[in-house]
């Protein structure tokens, strides 16, 4: 199989303290990427050295050879020269008449192109970012200067010598400040952040600014524009004029160029423009004031989508033009850049995603997408990206009364609404019986999820940005909100809607009964059901609770109307919180929900904490690529400690699962060992080792029971699994002989002379299992009597699972000395007894079960096992026989179907009543987490060879896509098997991520588990 790109490009985004470097395929797709520090002081021929060092280094990285490489594209700060490739001057690298060109190629030999760093930024928002498919476009970033660059006619424009772009130094203001260029009155004199960084210096010396300087230290010195934007924010007045004098000067600037050139759009970014609002407002009421109706009503003014990487996918951007130039002899057209594939690095904050009102045209729209936040102890909150709650199991505090399990929703959600200058605006989404009741999200201006969801509304000249997050290892949620209030005094109202009933279930009026007690900030409200712990509502930030009484009357549930269920609900009002706002006002409000004492510290506080928590995370797995970063971030809502074991466990799914013997340890490699969490792992190895029974481990806990259910047959065969991935990631083998081999042995004998459910070994050396109307294995779905997928005697995955089991266990028995252990004749017969019964010579696949009835030789998935486990019976060419079938008639694209469309009892699209949908659970439905173990046999099967890898890469990348919807952030449990391929079932399911995240780490960026080599000498595969 072919498949590879026939030539790649590099993009170098060189700066003066960092430089970027990326490797791409020839249609920009990011294969690789790297930040190292400049090193300036140095001299031109360390740096030079270093990017030449840096690009090899990435081309090892990926595996491409030297002559696929085809041009080196680099942007510069300064002035240069484009046609000879000499940097002429450039202040930040303190160079001058540097032939960089000439120097990079003489070490790499490959073709070199360089151009301006601002004129690449704006390139890079044209093809990859906010100005995509806007032929007139400007980009002015606004930092510590001001540059920027135009996109005229889909073409970069630099002018007659190179000097297009100097926005920054257009004049604005005659016999202004002086600017560094020696002119007076350019923008850059006037809007950058030096030059407010400047205004508050002055202000300070005037005897002013005492607020500037509190945020600054107290330090005349280390005054910057991130101390007036500090000080702003909190309502000073002499720092909010100095932001306002700069906007309203760059206003003036970008009126100026929009009259000049009428461009389609106007990208501002940088460091001021993240300021935020104050800046942004007095660049929209000058551009309003100073432009001709007819540009004002074509150009944009939007933010830049790129931030830091604007550089580099400049570069790498000018590289694909001039690929395609030389190769067509023509100028690309814009659109060409249109269907790049786009792999960001991962930055802490920087992996987000965001939403704005194309998301939410209208409300069914607005509903398709889920957020989730949670504890770290089976609590969470979660609803839509509209605020509309259309699932009973969705609120803003579903609280874990026994962790993970007895969750209750407490808090249901929290409505807004803002009274000002004598009208209101209601903030709220809800829907009722006769449809959408109210529609607040009209007034949504950007949803973004990244550490939390936040939601900003813009109405009038108000803001209010709403932050959810919980405290971990508590039951409370913080709904923080930052107002910025407008010319006119008004007061906000926040109306909360609580319950207090499982998750499973709704509530009618008059069911419970509600209490309410005042305290102080708030309210403490108790009902009928004594079982369960009071909610306490408070909020800091002048909110004066005021108690009222009343109930919300049939919130209907769109979800659960879909689903066949009861899909009306009642819930209960005590009051509303209500907070005074003065004209201009900015405030902080933050309402705190909880079940338990709260946690000392503000709203702020707490945030910055949770989210400290979860960079410190994504620290510790180390990675940099943006999707591995992205399901890192996902693992971790899954981690969760129980109570009753003391230890931490694995939540199978949100929002209805609680954790799965057999979910725990498909999942346990993903999301504890390729993200680093040793400890938790260890600590989940133990707690089922404890837990065995019989040799069998718990197939799940109940919701709240203190005890487990037995009733799985693979649960302990992926116990093995799990160890086998344990040690060669962390090479502890004395943890695995003094808790866990023990374990192993017992359950390999029980499984050998036979245990419960009917779980035995037969005279062939296979297991089989279970007896009619007894579900074990993964597809387990019954209804009532009704065993939907009847799977007892052998099937294959278990005996896949199996033989893998006595392989490791043999490899660990000689490892601890304990050879006599195991008979190898034992694993020569079942790889025999496999073969010859499973094996399907003329069509190249295996059979699923083994029965008293015969064989099934209907085409399912659990084939898989017996090539992607570690240890495999097959050969390489029956493992690309099961792979291909699994392939042609099982593949579709974001899971793998549960059975073939050439069935008859195969059912393409999971939805309606219990009975419907578990009736084509595994029946057709296609399973996330089988990505996982398909990449790996299909890498395995191809022998790990460079087109396979670039195939595995093509099975990921539609995941990118996946996680802006359904659940934002995570992997979905199911979809449809029929087109387009709907997500359905747990909008977060854990296996799905783990083995997504599994897979990618180690089939696609090929990280091997770090104690492998170490291992390997003992454990060696077959």
């Amino acid at each position: 199989m072919s498949g590879l790109p026939d030539h790649y490009l590099i993009g170098v985004d060189l700066g003066g303290t960092k430089i970027h470097t990326a490797l791409a395929t020839g249609n920009g797709s990011i294969l690789a990427e790297k930040r190292i520090l400049t090193g300036t002081t140095r001299g031109q021929v360390y740096v030079i050295g270093q990017i030449a060092t840096t690009i090899r280094q990435l081309q090892a990285q990926v595996g491409i050879p030297d002559n696929l490489i085809k041009v080196v594209a680099l942007g510069s700060p300064g002035s240069l020269n484009t046609s000879t490739g000499a940097i002429q001057f450039s202040p930040n690298l303190r160079w001058r008449d540097i032939p960089v060109k000439q120097l990079l190629e003489q070490q790499l030999s490959i073709k070199v192109i360089i151009d301006n760093d601002a004129n690449l930024a704006a390139l890079g928002e044209y093809v990859f970012g906010a100005g995509r498919g806007k032929d007139n476009m400007v980009y002015i970033t606004v930092s510590t200067g001001v540059g920027g660059g135009l996109i005229l006619g889909g073409q970069l424009y630099h002018g007659a010598s190179d000097g297009a772009g100097e926005i920054g130094h257009t004049t604005v203001l005659p016999d202004g400040p002086l600017c560094s260029c020696g002119a007076r009155g350019c923008l850059e004199a006037l809007s950058s952040g030096t030059a407010i960084t400047r205004e508050a210096r002055c202000l300070i010396e005037r005897g002013g600014g005492k607020n500037i300087l509190r945020q600054a230290g107290g330090s005349p010195e280390k005054i910057s524009s991130v101390a007036v934007a500090a000080a702003a924010s909190e309502g000073d007045q002499e720092a909010i004029s100095i932001i306002t004098q700069a906007a309203r000067f760059l206003g003036i600037g970008v009126a100026n160029i929009i009259n000049l050139l009428n461009p389609d759009m106007v990208v501002l970014g940088g460091g001021v423009m993240e300021i935020g609002e104050p800046v942004w407002q007095g660049v929209r009421q000058e551009v309003q004031a100073r432009t001709f109706l007819s540009s004002r009503d074509r150009a944009k003014v939007v933010p830049a989508a790129l931030g830091q990487r604007s550089g580099v996918l400049g570069a790498v951007a000018l590289a694909m033009q001039h690929e395609r130039h030389n190769r067509t002899l023509i100028a690309p057209a814009p659109g060409e850049y249109k269907a790049v594939t786009l792999i960001m690095i991962c930055e802490g904050e920087a992996v987000m995603y965001s939403f704005g009102k194309d998301d939410w045209r209208t409300f069914d729209r607005g509903i398709e997408k889920e957020w989730l936040v949670t504890n770290g102890i089976g609590g969470y909150a979660s609803s839509t990206i509209i605020g509309a709650n259309t699932r009973k199991y969705h609120g803003l505090l579903v609280a874990a009364h026994n962790p993970p399990g007895r969750r209750v929703v407490h808090l249901v959600k929290l409505d807004e609404r803002l009274v000002a200058g004598g009208r209101t605006y209601n903030l709220a989404a809800n829907c009722s019986g006769y449809g959408v009741s109210e529609s607040g999200y009209i007034h949504l201006q950007q949803v973004r999820i990244g550490y939390v969801p936040s939601f900003t509304y813009s109405f009038a000249d108000i803001t209010l940005e709403k932050i959810i997050f919980m405290v971990h290892g508590r039951n409370t949620s913080v709904i923080l909100y930052r107002l910025n209030n407008g010319s006119k005094p008004g007061t906000l109202y926040l109306t909360p809607l609580v319950n207090c009933r499982g998750y499973h279930f709704i509530t009618s009026e008059g069911q419970v009964d509600f209490k309410q007690n005042l305290i102080a900030g708030g309210v403490y409200i108790s009902s009928s059901r004594a079982e369960v712990s009071p909610l306490s509502l408070t909020a800091e930030g002048g909110a004066l609770y005021v108690p009222d009484g009343k109930w919300y009357k049939g919130m209907a549930y769109a979800a659960e109307k879909e689903r066949g269920e009861n899909y009306f609900e009642d819930h209960y009002i005590p009051g509303y919180f209500e907070v005074p706002l003065t004209a201009g006002e900015s405030k902080t409000i933050a309402v705190f929900a909880s079940t338990e004492a709260l946690e000392g510290g503000s709203g702020e506080e707490l945030l910055e904490k949770e989210i400290g928590r979860r960079r410190g995370l994504e620290k510790q797995a180390g990675y940099q690529d943006d999707l591995a970063c992205r399901l890192v971030r996902a693992a971790d809502a899954f981690i969760v400690q129980r109570q009753s074991t003391a230890a931490k466990t694995v939540i199978a799914g949100y929002p209805w699962f609680t954790d799965w013997g057999r979910d725990t340890m498909i999942a346990l490699p993903g999301l504890t060992l390729v993200t680093k969490r040793f400890k938790d792992a260890e600590e989940i190895l133990l707690t089922f080792a404890r837990l065995n029974k019989n040799g069998l481990l718990p197939n799940c806990f109940q919701d709240g029971a203190e005890r487990a259910m037995y009733n799985t047959v693979d649960a302990s065969l992926w116990y093995f699994h799990a160890v086998y991935k344990y040690l060669v990631y962390t090479g502890d083998l004395d943890f695995v002989h003094n808790h866990v081999y023990p374990v192993l042995k017992d359950i390999i004998n029980c499984y050998i002379s036979g245990t419960d459910y009917n779980i035995s070994m037969d005279q062939d050396g296979l297991l089989s299992a279970g007896a009619p109307g007894v579900q074990l294995t993964w597809m387990d779905a019954k209804i009532d009597d009704w065993v939907v997928t009847p799977r007892h005697g052998k099937a294959v995955e278990i005996n896949a699972l199996w033989y893998n089991a006595l392989c490791v266990m043999e490899k660990l028995a000689r490892i601890y000395g304990d050879e006599a252990l195991f008979d190898r004749d034992l694993v020569r017969l079942i790889k025999s007894s496999f073969l010859s019964g499973f094996w399907n010579e003329s069509e190249h696949y295996l059979a699923d079960v083994i029965s008293p009835e015969g064989k099934d030789w209907r085409i399912r998935p659990n084939q898989l096992l017996a090539v992607s486990l570690p240890f495999s019976m097959l050969t390489q060419g029956q493992g690309q026989g099961v792979v291909r079938k699994v392939w042609q008639e099982l593949y579709a694209t974001y899971g793998i179907r549960s059975l073939s469309p050439e069935s008859v009892e195969y059912r393409g699209v999971y939805i309606g009543d219990r009975v419907q949908r578990d009736g084509a659970y595994h029946q057709g439905t296609a399973w996330s987490w089988l990505v996982g173990p398909f990449i790996t046999a299909f890498r395995r099967a191809h022998e790990y060879s460079a087109p396979s890898r670039e195939q595995a890469r093509r099975f990921i990348m539609p995941f990118l896509d996946h996680l802006r919807t359904h659940g934002i952030g995570y992997i979905s449990e199911i979809f449809d098997a029929n087109e387009p391929i709907l997500p359905r079932g747990c909008f977060a399911q854990a296996w799905g991520v783990a083995e997504i995240l599994r897979s990618y780490v180690e089939d696609v960026l090929e990280i091997h588990p770090p104690e492998e080599k170490r291992i390997n000498p003992f454990i060696k595969k077959e």
